[in-house]
């Protein structure tokens, strides 16, 4: 049953509105990296700020602030819960001097300054939409110089 070209025994490599946000494939399954995380999160802030929803920005904060604290990443979890390997890339910068994931710092530090911006929007308005445009940029990228930063002062 061929629709328009598309057979159903066939994948498609990535989707959701013409971005390479979740690759689905027969081997893999589905999947997330950092990078595909951080363009999802980075849309879904500015998103948040265009149609000033307040409840979606304090979403992200929460659930930045907990992959943060407790080390629970969706992005690592997402494979183990749909039972498959861990399926992220692992690279390390310099020396290693800080027992603290680069990921973890960058998280909480990046929540924190999302609340603060947002919480002092009338002020500081420019901060929010300059992180979730960093971020989205990161994730377009797959360039992130604040993790950079992390990895370089020392961090896992």
């Amino acid at each position: 049953m061929a629709l328009l070209g598309f057979k159903p025994e066939m994948f498609c490599r990535y989707f959701i509105s013409n971005c390479y946000i979740l690759e689905v494939s027969r081997k893999k399954g589905l999947m997330m990296s950092e990078r595909d995380y951080r363009l999802v999160l980075g849309s879904v802030i500015l998103a948040g700020l265009y149609f000033t929803l307040a409840e979606l920005i304090y979403a992200v904060v929460l659930v930045l602030l907990m992959e943060g604290v407790f080390n629970f990443r969706l992005v690592s979890l997402l494979p183990y819960l749909m039972q498959q390997g861990r399926g992220m890339a692992d690279w390390s910068g310099t020396e290693v001097r800080y027992e603290f994931s680069a990921e973890r710092a960058w998280r909480i530090l990046f929540a924190l300054g999302l609340f603060l911006s947002f919480e002092f929007y009338t002020t500081y308005w420019a901060i929010s939409w300059f992180l979730g445009f960093a971020v989205f940029g990161a994730g377009a990228s797959g360039v992130c110089p604040m993790l950079m930063l992390f990895k370089w002062a020392g961090f896992r």
